[in-house]
């Protein structure tokens, strides 16, 4: 298809926008006004909690009964659930950094040795500090659970551990364990989610209802040239909006930043594209910029807040909800911005997430083509 662009209708299209920005603040205070303002709700007033964990179990000492009997006793418990039985470590930390586990317990290949000689039940435990709250959790289950394993040595086997339980913690990604860190970070995919989209939703609606669309239809301005004009403004000020939400966590939260700026302003870019192709796939359908309103708040706030992993654990759900949440555009930009600020720049995780980005958004684009050429028909 060739795409016959005009840089000239291009800019007139989008100084026709600048100008109608100009006169309608509302896209100004969507843009600047919201994101501080969500931000800073994200950081304060809102807390999350758990009441089970998922761990992998490293088990160095499988030939011995005292380790099998341990493993029984996460297995049983309502609290915990044993995903990972292996002997390998760098099974398990794969499984801890696709966000799969919380925790990792190390029985270690002495552990029967010490317990019978010095009377200790020693055990290792790495947790994943990305999710502070439930690395907390995992810590403190941990521990019950080895308190049951100690109460079951003396009674059963008249074993007296003196020194009882010596539980060695390593915390990655995130060794403060700043529970906040996890929303402040978690408030850049809400408020992309709901500026960008809410910043192009109205912008079809509008023309339409104020009669403009007519003398764009009669205009030599094609379908491509339309998108264009129409996204373009409104992607620099989702970026605004962007920078903001990052300037808000890292001034008034003290959140870590280990990875790349440039690789969070390429992920922040490419999903501002997705949502501004949302909002305006929302505006050529609706035509009315009341029931475009609040179909972009619908579609933007609901699932970025429900299905993203924001909130609620993904790996928590129903299976049927697991699937749906792959095509949440927000579950792929909260797990990229908690890779980059608390891991670094892990590809593994972050080629993924940048993919399902590009192919929602592309799938978007298509819609918006579609329907662009409907409405100009």
């Amino acid at each position: 298809m060739k795409l016959n662009l005009s840089a000239t209708r291009i800019k007139a299209l989008i100084k026709k926008e600048v100008i109608q920005i100009k006169r309608d603040k509302s896209a100004l205070l969507i843009a600047f006004a919201l994101p501080f303002f969500l931000t800073l709700v994200f950081g304060y007033a809102i807390s999350i909690d758990t009441n089970k964990i998922r761990i992998a179990i490293v088990n160095e000492d499988a030939q011995s009964s005292s380790s099998a009997d341990l493993i029984s006793f996460f297995n049983n418990s309502k609290f915990v659930e044993v995903k990972l039985i292996t002997d390998s470590h760098e099974e398990a930390k794969r499984e801890i950094l696709g966000q799969k586990l919380s925790a990792t317990l190390v029985i270690p290949a002495d552990f029967n040795k010490r317990l019978e000689k010095e009377k200790i039940a020693a055990v290792y435990l790495a947790t994943d500090g990305s999710d502070p709250n439930t690395a907390s959790f995992s810590t403190n289950y941990v521990r019950a659970i080895m308190n049951l394993y100690v109460e079951y040595q003396n009674s059963k086997h008249g074993v007296k551990l003196d020194s009882q339980i010596e539980i060695t913690q390593r915390v990655w990604y995130n060794e403060a364990l700043k529970a906040d860190h996890l929303l402040n970070i978690g408030s850049i995919g809400f408020v992309l989610s709901i500026a960008g989209t809410l910043l192009t939703a109205l912008v079809v609606a509008r023309d339409w209802e104020r009669g403009t669309m007519e003398y764009l239809i009669s205009s030599p301005v094609t379908t491509h040239e339309l998108i264009l004009g129409k996204i373009l403004p409104y992607l620099a000020l989702g970026l605004g909006s962007f920078f903001i939400s990052f300037a808000c966590i890292m001034i008034f939260f003290h959140t870590p930043f280990k990875g790349s700026i440039i690789i969070f302003t390429l992920i922040g870019f490419f999903y501002l594209i997705l949502t501004t192709g949302l909002g305006l796939l929302i505006s050529t359908s609706a035509k009315s910029q009341f029931v475009a309103s609040q179909a972009a708040i619908l579609i933007s706030m609901v699932p970025t807040i429900m299905l993203s992993g924001l909130i609620y654990d993904i790996e928590t759900m129903p299976q049927i909800m697991r699937i749906i949440t792959n095509i949440v555009p927000a579950k792929y930009l909260i797990d990229a911005m908690r890779t980059l600020f608390l891991m670094g720049n892990d590809w593994s995780i972050l080629l993924p997430d940048i993919l399902g980005i590009i192919l929602i958004s592309v799938a978007i684009y298509f819609g918006v083509l579609r329907k662009t050429k409907k409405s100009l028909e």
